[in-house]
This record gives structure tokens, C-alpha cells and sequence, in this order.
């Protein structure tokens, strides 16, 4: 007998990488620049990574956030009542 929830949205989505692919990845990030993030951007990024914040493969972007800011959903409908966001310096 299965007690379990099922994940909002209906699949659990982990977004962590293995083998290959993580050695892959970590060889692309030497090349590119880096990007400081806040403790909260930083457990937000541990949240997606272990599926915490399925449906989301992502930080949120300008339209999800207008969204869930407005009308506590994402644009496909979905309930989600809290942005997740990467501080942005804006430009002068």
C-alpha cells in the first residue's frame, strides 16, 4: 500500500546530474562567469535539485513570476504561491 503524495504536478522532477553528464557540465562552468547568489537563492537552487520544488526545472522566469506575483499560479495554471528568483542587478 503506497501512503505517499504524489508531487505537485504529478512527477517528481530532480534535476541533479551523474556521471558523464555532471563531468560534462562542471568542464562548461569553468568557462563561464561567476555568479554570486544569497543563502535562500542557493537553498532555493538545492530545493530544485532534489525535486522540493517540482514542477519547477528552474529558477522562475518573467512571465511565471508575473504570474505567481498576481494570481498565485504558474502560466500553465498550476497553483504556486511563492516566486523563485535569482537576484538581478539592474543597469543604469
Amino acid at each position: 500500500m503506497n501512503r505517499l503524495l504524489e508531487p505537485h504536478g504529478g512527477k517528481l522532477l530532480p534535476l541533479l546530474l551523474q556521471g558523464n553528464e555532471l563531468k560534462s557540465e562542471k568542464e562548461k562552468a569553468l568557462l563561464i562567469p561567476v555568479l554570486k547568489m544569497t543563502s535562500r537563492e542557493t537553498s532555493d537552487l538545492i530545493m530544485m535539485a532534489i525535486g522540493a520544488f517540482s514542477p519547477l526545472e528552474g529558477f522562475m522566469c518573467k512571465q511565471n513570476y508575473d504570474n505567481v506575483v498576481s494570481s498565485m499560479h504558474l502560466e500553465n495554471g498550476m497553483v504556486w504561491p511563492i516566486p523563485i528568483t535569482l537576484s538581478v542587478q539592474g543597469t543604469k
